[in-house]
């Protein structure tokens, strides 16, 4: 950590001005690609781009390697960025601040967990809130971009209002499942008048036309929705992977249940599925699970069956491509999935309500248990993915489709700038 706290500093003191500034994250280094690392939200449309600057957010030393590995690396982390406002936070004691956060706090105490929201520590998350707000518009005043490009305005809120305060356009990436009761996307109309003060994007790319349907229900998110696709997926589309002549399951597992769920089903469907197919069974792991030693401890004895960490070859999206079928629960692998042009399933363990917008409408189905996993493959019951539906999720042409979108705005800027220097 003290080489990469100094590798910031040094960063720090030679900033380059840039149109664009990429905000990612350590753990977006998911994909290996020769010898390098692909950030898998942002570096197929930085290949296609110039003039910006990329900087990121360090998660865990599991994806120290992969930094080190990055097809295109990071001007410097963000850590200062995180850990200075949150030292002098706890000591620190602005009057408007703490007055704010002791009535906030003595409003709340009825009606919400008194701990989470008692006084010292509203006054301290204000704080730090108001000091990362002011070291981020330092950082802003510097690099002058017209636009900041990330995956989760939602994690980033000083940020997202330094930039507001600068007239910068946020742009939001789509990065997983978007529903009308995520507790970062479910706004109603109730605050619409409230957009331009909120630590929200003032742009939202979607993957589909399906995520625009699920979002403008609440009547909150309107002008700021544009389908553009995944630039990601777009790849994989294109790319030809063969496959064999085994039933081959892949399951993307979610730290949302423990390995014994997973492996209690799994070692039930093998038991019933002896004699009657041949298959092969991949476990790829979610990104925060970092050890396999409980999966592979499940199935020892069980030379068909293997474990993939989410960091290891292959890709989550080649193991998806080549499956004959796609398991999990709570998850966009489903959604990846029929993009991709493989049928999925829904797992029972948890998480179902995100799941609705697909089994209402026959997109996937719930199996339940063992048994009914057994009956849809031996009875063929498992239909091909139609390509239309796969555009209705993702539309294809992704980076053409936002380079387009990027001309338009700086265009749009353009006409702005010249209306404002006549008036």
């Amino acid at each position: 950590m003290a080489q990469i706290i100094f590798d910031d500093l040094r960063g720090l003191t030679r900033i380059p001005k840039a149109k664009t500034l990429i905000v990612t994250k350590d753990l977006n280094l998911r994909e290996l690609d020769g010898e390098t690392f692909r950030d898998i939200f942002f570096d197929e449309l930085l290949d296609q781009m110039d003039n910006y600057l990329k900087v990121e957010t360090l998660h865990a030393p599991t994806f120290f390697p992969s930094r080190r590995k990055a097809h295109i690396k990071s001007k410097f982390s963000l850590t200062l960025f995180r850990k200075i406002p949150a030292l002098l936070a706890a000591w620190l004691n602005l009057g408007d601040i703490a007055d704010t956060a002791k009535s906030m706090s003595h409003i709340l105490a009825p009606y919400v967990d008194e701990e989470r929201f008692k006084f010292t520590r509203l006054k301290c998350e204000f704080t730090q809130f108001y000091l990362s707000k002011h070291l981020f518009g330092w950082l802003l005043d510097r690099i002058h971009p017209k636009v900041i490009m990330l995956v989760n305005t939602h994690g980033y809120a000083s940020l997202a209002a330094a930039a507001k305060e600068r007239n910068i356009q946020l742009i939001e990436l789509q990065h997983g499942i978007v529903f009308k009761y995520h507790p970062c996307y479910s706004w109603t109309s109730f605050a619409r008048h409230h957009k331009r003060a909120m630590p929200i994007p003032d742009i939202f790319l979607l993957y589909g036309e399906f995520w625009k349907d699920v979002l403008t229900e609440n009547r909150f998110w309107d002008e700021e929705l544009y389908i553009v696709g995944s630039p990601r997926i777009d790849r994989f589309r294109s790319e030809a992977f063969p496959k064999g002549n085994l039933l081959k399951l892949v399951v993307t597992t979610q730290p949302l249940v423990y390995p014994s769920v997973y492996c209690d089903f799994f070692q039930k469907f093998i038991k019933l599925a002896e004699g009657k197919f041949d298959f092969e069974i991949t476990f790829k792991l979610h990104m925060r699970e970092m050890n396999k030693d409980a999966y592979q401890q499940c199935f020892i004895d069980v030379p068909n069956v293997k474990v993939v960490l989410n960091n290891e070859n292959p890709s989550t999206f080649e193991l998806i491509k080549t499956a004959d079928l796609h398991l999990s629960i709570t998850s966009t692998c489903h959604y990846e999935a029929l993009a991709l042009g493989t049928p999925t399933l829904i797992l029972p363990f948890k998480g179902l309500d995100a799941m609705a917008p697909l089994l209402e409408n026959g997109y996937s189905a719930l199996c339940e248990s063992p048994e009914k996993l057994i009956d849809l493959i031996t009875k063929q019951q498992i239909r091909p993915v139609d390509p239309q539906i796969s555009a209705y999720f993702f539309k294809p042409k992704a980076v053409e489709n936002i380079l387009n979108l990027l001309s338009s705005l700086d265009s749009e800027r353009d006409h702005n700038g010249n209306q404002t220097t006549q008036d």
